[in-house]
């Protein structure tokens, strides 16, 4: 069976449908190390999707965020949205645009970022929670971003590339 929201995400304006995703527009930097990007990720229920998805498009469109992508086929109920910022070691950059999907009124619930170079590395969750996939989390009842014990051996595996 089909997800209901798929065709409604890849009608979205502004966005892209490529390798089993849709992506938002990407702004500058067209190009960047690969292992130095990260996402949050956010996990709305089909039936939030697409506004959700909508809010995002349109916010990439605007150069207010750097790249973003839906997986249009929802898992146990739920999309993921990523929503990337070039560098995961700009610490600026990642809280600003954490707080900007706040102020979009898309982040309910505390969400978490995760860089690409765990990705790379085969890091897609860690069973004990100070070793965890993500690097950041965002507690939206006090806007307030903080980092992970995983920042440390993402950045450490950033430095072993170098």
């Amino acid at each position: 069976m089909s997800d209901p929201c798929q065709a409604e995400l890849i009608r979205t304006p502004h966005v892209t449908a490529q390798d089993g995703w849709v992506w938002s527009r990407q702004n500058a930097p067209i190009s960047t190390d690969e292992n130095r990007p990260g996402k949050w990720m956010l996990f709305p229920r089909c039936g939030r999707a697409v506004p959700a998805w909508r809010i995002v498009a349109q916010a990439g469109h605007d150069g207010q965020i750097w790249l973003a992508k839906i997986s249009p086929r929802a898992t146990r109920g739920s999309h993921v949205i990523c929503v990337y910022t070039p560098d995961f070691t700009d610490r600026t950059d990642v809280e600003t645009v954490v707080h900007r999907l706040d102020d979009l009124g898309l982040v309910e619930r505390t969400v978490y970022y995760k860089p690409d170079i765990f990705t790379n590395a085969g890091i897609y969750h860690r069973s004990r929670s100070s070793n965890r996939a993500s690097v950041y989390e965002y507690l939206p009842a006090e806007r307030q971003m903080a980092a992970t014990p995983s920042l440390s051996h993402a950045c450490e595996l950033l430095a072993r590339m170098y």
